[in-house]
């Protein structure tokens, strides 16, 4: 039989999945055969203006796509001009039913952004519905022509959250306020931050779509000027950010390339001033600020006239300008008589811009999902090992520089020091070393610890600091040389990091010395049920795993871990040594005095996705982005299985969670035993979503949310979320 116009179809590889049976070949129409969707006449003229931009929503509607046989069929939306009908753009994509709605905020941005519709004037747009299943060429709906009409919207920039103890984002990222790249070359992003009236203990950090990734903070230990102009930082694991406690507002960039952070201004007020106002050039009228669009904004009746804005009630920080741009100190703005919403941008410091829109006047100005919330107290840091503290960390509770085995010595390297400091266990007091009596501190010499000794006073400088916690000896090294002589190992450019104590889970690599065939971290304490990866430097972007439950003195063979790749896990807590092979084929965890050669055949050990110990469940927006797997989220619980091995627990999984609360725009993944899946990775249903990674809500609602799964006794597949009121 002919099988050149048949494939499998999405239930045919779901059965043959779960029952390892040899897949039956289902047929499915030939491609002249298919039957696109219908696309519905749209409600028209749309019309967007500054004034229903709030409230405004087009819906569309259209047939479902036949393909001969019941199969999953994704949606989208796109557009194009009649002008160039060839040049689609997506609206909306990831759509299961045969339905969206999109707000006119949304559309406008489209619309005005890449089909380039001018402000104010009516063009034609053709709407079509895009669908692409298996193998099959790409089909597309009828075209349905609608006269649009959009106004000037803002461009949507590339951003990064600063993530930091303040109301909007309590250490959040991807949520509250952020820095934008305007100049689109990912080097500078700038933006105006409201972090709040009370900014005494204020700290933050610089941070891409989750910890680790795009993560920018000053290097551990450093003294940080307050108020700097501009602050050196790191990539990667360092200190908070906490230079900044003076004012409300600031105007900030953060120079990936340097990298550092600049402070171009700040402030406690933006006003607006001038003869045009209520109460003229004597007095300033104080404008609001929207942090979701992280403009300033106050409605104002004027006169014909002038005004300009300022800062504070004085004028060593003000701008003036016309036809909608600003520059500091710039000439005052003409303005005709009116009712206005005043809007003030000043996120990009070289191009801040005004407006006087009068469609907004005495409307709700739009927030979304940015409303403050009280900041949660910090979880404790769980530190588990040596670590030195002091003067150079502020003595603080979980800020120990942790030192890690070479092998011989427990070894930071690259620390910073000045002041007072003192070596000390497990991050408490109970165990800790100072100077011995008479000992004094000393760069490359041998020097003498007890319990409980006096504070030792360090030189400032950098050192690589090793430590002999049985015989009470430290040594702090600036010429390279090594504790009694011979060569210091060599940090490998791999390192491990995890859930694990000694990484302040997931943010600060185990490093690895080379010593021969492999990178080695000895006396790793690992607690059950912690999960790792290896990771290339100490940014996200290189790693490697091993999918699945990890056996102790085995060989075990790694796989790419980027992109979402599920994490080793360890069922056995205690303290090990970690090898990785220099050709980065495999790794062993192994029972100290063990080695590599001592290594036996890994077993696979099966996980039964219905036992307790499992965990299915939500994170976004809506309900914090916390793992749940560490149980800070909101999980499902187990409802039914169909096990086909029950040796492997192979089969398919149904989990339901309810009582989800979802706002419009909220942004959310699931995350099935310590793995993120988002757009890329699962199908909805019930819930009209949009979003390239993310899944974005398109209304809101409380749902019951049922998560099904195949699953082969390692890892997940075919994942689905059925959405229901």
């Amino acid at each position: 039989m002919k099988i050149t116009k048949y494939f499998l179809s999405m239930a045919a590889v779901i059965g043959m999945i779960a029952g390892c049976q040899k897949p039956e070949m289902v047929q499915i129409a030939a491609p002249e055969d298919v039957v696109a969707p219908v696309l519905e006449a749209v409600e028209g003229p749309i019309e967007i203006t500054p004034s229903n931009m709030v409230d405004g929503v087009v819906a569309f509607t259209w047939s479902a796509a036949d393909y001969g046989v019941p199969t999953q069929i994704n949606y989208s939306l796109e557009a194009a001009t009649a002008a160039a009908p060839d040049a689609k753009v997506t609206i909306t994509s990831g759509i299961t039913t045969t339905s969206a709605e999109v707000n006119y905020e949304t559309l406008n941005a489209i619309l005005f952004n890449d089909l380039k519709l001018a402000d104010g004037v009516a063009e034609d747009v053709n709407f079509c519905i895009g669908v692409k299943v298996g193998e099959y060429a790409k089909i597309y709906s009828n075209v349905v022509t609608v006269s649009c009409k959009v106004t000037a919207a803002e461009k949507q920039y590339p951003k990064l959250t600063v993530a930091g103890s303040y109301a909007y984002n309590n250490w959040t990222p991807g949520k509250g306020q952020f820095v934008f790249d305007f100049e689109g070359t990912d080097a500078k992003y700038s933006g105006v931050i409201d972090f709040g009236e009370d900014v005494s203990a204020l700290q933050f950090k610089f941070v891409g779509e989750a910890w680790g990734n795009n993560e920018f903070s000053v290097p551990a230990g450093e003294t940080q000027a307050p108020e700097a102009a501009e602050l050196p930082l790191v990539a990667g694991g360092g200190d908070n950010i906490a230079a900044y406690t003076t004012h409300r507002f600031y105007s900030l960039t953060l120079d990936k390339a340097a990298p550092k952070v600049i402070k171009n201004f700040s402030f406690n007020s933006l006003g607006v001033i001038g003869d045009a106002t209520p109460t003229g050039w004597d007095a300033d009228t104080d404008m609001q600020f929207n942090p979701e669009k992280q403009r300033f904004y106050v409605d104002l009746t004027l006169i014909d006239g002038k005004i300009k804005f300022r800062a504070d009630d004085a004028w060593d920080v003000n701008w003036g300008g016309a036809d909608g741009a600003l520059s500091a100190g710039g000439a005052d703005i003409v303005v005709a008589a009116g009712d206005y919403r005043i809007y003030v941008n000043l996120n990009d410091p070289a191009n801040p811009t005004y407006e006087l829109n009068k469609g907004m006047y005495g409307k709700d100005e739009p927030v979304g999902g940015t409303t403050p919330e009280e900041p949660k107290p910090e979880e404790p840091v769980t530190l588990v090992g040596w670590g030195l503290v002091g003067a150079f960390s502020g003595w603080a509770d979980g800020a120990d520089v942790m030192l890690a085995s070479d092998g011989t010595f427990l070894v930071a390297k690259g620390v910073a020091l000045e002041g007072e400091f003192k070596f000390r266990k497990d991050g408490a007091w109970g165990t800790n070393f100072g100077a011995a009596e008479g000992a004094a501190f000393a760069a490359n010499t041998e020097v003498a610890l007890a319990q409980d000794g006096a504070n030792l006073v360090a030189e400032a400088g950098t050192y690589d600091v090793y430590l002999d916690e049985v015989n009470g000896k430290a040594w702090f090294i600036t010429d390279g040389s090594y504790p009694g002589g011979g060569a210091a190992l060599e940090m490998s450019e791999w390192g491990l990091i995890g859930s694990l104590a000694a990484c302040n889970s997931w943010s600060t690599n185990i490093p690895l010395y080379v010593s021969g065939d492999y990178a080695v971290a000895k006396g790793v304490v690992f607690a059950a049920g912690d999960q790792f990866k290896f990771r290339k430097g100490e940014t996200w972007g290189t790693e490697l795993t091993y999918e699945g439950q990890i056996t102790i003195d085995a060989k075990l063979d790694l796989i790419d871990g980027t992109g979402g790749k599920q994490n080793s896990s360890i069922a056995d807590a205690g303290t090990y040594d970690v090898y990785l092979a220099n050709d980065l084929s495999a790794f062993y965890v192994m029972t100290p005095g063990k080695t590599p050669a001592d290594a036996g055949a890994a077993q696979k050990v099966y996980t039964d996705p219905s036992a307790e110990a499992f965990v299915v469940g939500f994170s976004g927006s809506a309900i914090g982005w916390d793992d749940p797997s560490f149980d800070q989220g909101d999980r499902a619980s187990f409802v039914s299985k169909n096990v086909t091995d029950a040796a492997t627990f192979a089969g398919t999984y149904e989990f339901k969670l309810e009582g989800l609360a979802v706002a419009a725009n909220d942004e959310f993944k699931v995350r099935i035993n310590g793995q993120w899946i988002g757009v890329g990775g699962a199908a909805v249903e019930g819930l009209t979503v949009t979003g390239t990674d993310n899944f974005i809500a398109g209304e809101a609602g409380t749902y019951t949310a049922v998560i099904t799964f195949a699953w082969d006794g390692l890892a997940h597949s075919d994942v689905k979320v059925v959405f229901s009121k």
